[in-house]
């Protein structure tokens, strides 16, 4: 039974890590170590930007990783490199299974823990990135030194094969430190093991017959670690490097996402676990234990030296959340295995004494772990499967994720552009954009800036700059072209308020703008587009291109786009915006359906087009009405008005309990919407209810006095009460009010037969 579960475990922890590729880094990592096998040399200057002067320094923290993620993938393709990143993400939790296992902690706690940090980690389980490695090695290192923990006569110790294990440790950190700059992270884990058992002797006074194991080979290791990791290609300016790039992204000098504090509401998660392994030092420490436990054993200084560094890096930034759950797996288990065994299993013991009911075996030992075994796997298909659901954005499979990355535009620039104009060093692009460009593009061209945080500090910074140095940048490089994502930077905004720059290309992951010169002309005359802005497109600008007659040129220019991409979704999007605009309603709800189809799981935008298409549903087909709107209920659960379109569909199709409800939990939302208190009212008249009809429309009224709808609610109910006066002054108040002809002129008829 638990080789099912074991194997059902590392196959759910081998999915997760197939994802398909959508890093913006992978790709410079690539073309790096592509360089260093043909070039046979190890870049220490600038190669691949030409905004950077020449011979400028730059250190390559995973020069080692990129040869070895170029190799796999020159061997198996990029579904080889996601291959890759699972086994390894695979072999590091089997490795800590195994060591939980060797200690003698319950199988089925360490198989829960480690579910719970699978899913702690899965954030950085996307990427495939040099840091990959890092998983492997903390495991490892954290595995030999616990390994090395057995009681063996003191002369015995040097002889020992467990001893000799951790001779291993300068060369994984020789390594480590070719692989990724989070090689000090192994010098954080023996520093914890050396602190930890030190402080165990001097706090507990042990003698060292009490503690078998001398610190000396750890201290000779942690020395020797330190020493090997200045065996890398640029010596010491490797640590320069790496601790002035983790200073100034760790204090949000350079701004990073990866470096940001994980809030309670994204990471819940992570906090629970967080607590839970707070709490079991507690258990351990606090718990009345057996007397015959000694003292020392309730505090392990070594867990606790682990625990709190990285628990610090991982409340610093959220990037440091999956190597922190590696260890926490180990501190939470260790120290929950202590509390059962040296309290818990007695009071369990005691209680089966005083209720005999329980001594029975009611449940076989294999029925026990048969019902455990399914419950275990049960778990952890529901588990995958709530986090590749369609609406999440993360993506399982092989291969790469196009949609992320700019293919088409990249393409357009080479054949038109660059081909015309002859451009080489003069294209600006997006930050997220230049690892990709740099695969695609170098050695043939260079990119203006890619992600590399310390590398273009300075040009960030300017970037960054609210300034006019924004027209100095794009003069100094000579740039009469951009390529953008939709995320603009500051330097990005620049253009956009300036007549110098015409759209030329345009899809759903980037832009292309062309510098309105002389020897553009050509290009432009031929690609610009003049009426559809793809950063600013929505109904309300539709509508003002119908107003002006301009719509049949946005449509041309839309029709295009299309012809150029089939499945871009925004211009499907932009297209029913048209066509709503123009009451085409039949090609504005095929359009918002084609844009529902390419991209289902975009939540807020599916919001939108689920409510337009309801919308448009909601005279000819009130049914389809409240069945888009109810699609959109797990997107925003709690919006009103989604709840006020839902009443309305529910009033048209003549189930007014169901209208009724829908109207009140909108109201619960936003109370102080006339629209929805007026319809309200109309329902109340409908139901002849006419007494809280008139409190409803006096509210609609109090609300938004300029609103005309409750007015002719109130006429219509003080006409069916024989209130000829005040029904006289409310339909006198919409005639003044309204805006639709239609229903003026049915107030007016109103108004003369009474009068």
């Amino acid at each position: 039974m638990r080789k099912i579960i074991l194997a059902g475990l590392f196959i759910f922890i081998f999915l997760f890590g197939l994802t398909k590729i959508e890093d913006y880094d992978l790709w410079w990592h690539l073309k790096t170590g592509e360089y260093i096998l043909t070039q046979k040399s190890i870049p220490q200057q600038d190669i691949f930007s030409f905004t950077n002067p020449p011979g400028t320094e730059w250190v390559v923290p995973g020069w080692l990783s990129g040869v070895i993620f170029y190799l796999i993938q020159r061997l198996s393709g990029f579904s080889g490199l996601i291959i890759f990143k699972a086994l390894i993400i695979s072999l590091s939790f089997f490795l800590l299974f195994y060591l939980l296992l060797k200690k003698g902690n319950p199988f089925y706690l360490a198989v829960s823990i480690l579910i719970i940090s699978v899913l702690v980690a899965r954030f950085r389980f996307i990427e495939i990135r040099p840091y990959i490695f890092k998983y492997f090695f903390i495991v490892l290192f954290i595995y030999l030194l616990e390994s090395r923990k057995i009681s063996l006569p003191d002369e015995d110790y040097r002889l020992s094969k467990q001893v000799k294990k951790l001779y291993l440790l300068p060369l994984l950190m020789l390594f480590w430190a070719n692989l990724h700059g989070t090689f000090f992270l192994g010098l954080v884990i023996l520093g914890a093991y050396i602190l930890g058992e030190l402080l165990q002797r001097s706090y507990f006074r042990s003698s060292s017959d009490n503690i078998p194991i001398s610190l000396k080979p750890l201290l000779l290791t942690f020395t020797t670690c330190l020493l090997i990791t200045l065996i890398n290609p640029y010596g010491y300016k490797f640590h320069q490097w790496t601790l002035k790039l983790f200073i100034l992204t760790a204090g949000q000098i350079i701004p990073n996402q990866e470096f940001m504090p994980p809030r309670i509401n994204e990471y819940p998660l992570f906090w629970f676990f967080l607590l839970f392994g707070m709490l079991s030092f507690l258990f351990r420490m606090f718990i009345p234990l057996k007397l015959n436990t000694s003292s020392e054993k309730k505090i392990n200084f070594t867990y606790l030296f682990l625990f709190l560094p990285f628990a610090y890096l991982a409340l610093k930034a959220r990037r440091y959340m999956a190597i922190f759950s590696l260890v926490n797996s180990l501190v939470v288990v260790e120290n929950l295995t202590f509390f059962y065994r040296e309290y818990l299993k007695e009071k369990i013991i005691r209680f089966k004494k005083y209720f005999p009911f329980f001594k029975g075996q009611i449940i076989t030992s294999y029925t026990l772990h048969f019902i455990l075994c399914t419950l275990s796997v049960l778990i952890m298909v529901v588990l995958f499967f709530f986090t590749f659901r369609q609406e999440k954005g993360y993506r399982f499979g092989l291969g790469i994720k196009e949609n992320v990355y700019p293919v088409k535009a990249a393409e357009f620039i080479e054949k038109e552009i660059i081909t015309s104009n002859h451009l080489q060093d003069k294209i600006y692009n997006s930050e997220e954009y230049g690892g990709y460009l740099v695969w695609k593009w170098f050695p043939e061209r260079k990119v203006f800036i890619f992600n590399d945080n310390l590398l273009f500090y300075d040009l960030r910074r300017k970037v960054d700059e609210k300034t006019t140095h924004q027209e100095d940048i794009l003069a100094k490089f000579g740039i009469n072209c951009i390529l953008k994502s939709y995320v603009s930077a500051n330097l990005e905004n620049y253009y956009l308020s300036s007549g110098n720059w015409k759209l030329v290309w345009w899809d759903d992951q980037s832009l292309v703008y062309l510098k309105n010169i002389p020897e553009n002309k050509g290009l432009l005359s031929k690609y610009t587009y003049k009426y559809i802005d793809p950063l600013n497109f929505n109904l309300n600008f539709a509508q003002t291109l119908a107003r002006h007659n301009f719509a049949n040129y946005a449509l041309e220019e839309l029709n295009r786009s299309l012809a150029d991409n089939p499945y871009n979704f925004k211009t499907h999007l932009f297209l029913g915006y048209l066509y709503e605009s123009l009451e085409e309603n039949e090609k504005a709800l095929s359009s918002y359906q084609a844009a529902k189809k390419i991209k289902p799981e975009a939540g807020y935008i599916h919001y939108q087009i689920g409510l337009h298409l309801g919308k448009l549903y909601m005279e000819r087909n009130p049914h389809q009405a409240i069945k888009e709107f109810s699609l959109q209920m797990k997107y925003l659960p709690k919006n009103p008005e989604l709840e006020f379109y839902l009443g309305t569909a529910y009033y048209l199709m003549g189930n007014y309990r169901m209208a009724l409800k829908k109207f009140n939990r909108s109201l619960e939302f936003n109370p102080q919407n006339a629209v929805v208190q007026s319809n309200l009212g109309f329902l109340y008249f409908d139901l002849a209810r006419y007494q809280e009809a008139i409190k409803t429309f006096k509210k609609a009224i109090e609300i938004d006095p300029n609103y005309p709808d409750p007015y002719y609610g109130l006429a219509s109910v003080y006409e069916k009460l024989i209130e000829k006066k005040e029904a006289m002054e409310n339909w006198e108040k919409y005639i003044t009010l309204g805006k639709d002809p239609r229903w003026i002129a049915t107030a007016k008829e109103h108004l003369k037969k009474l009068k």
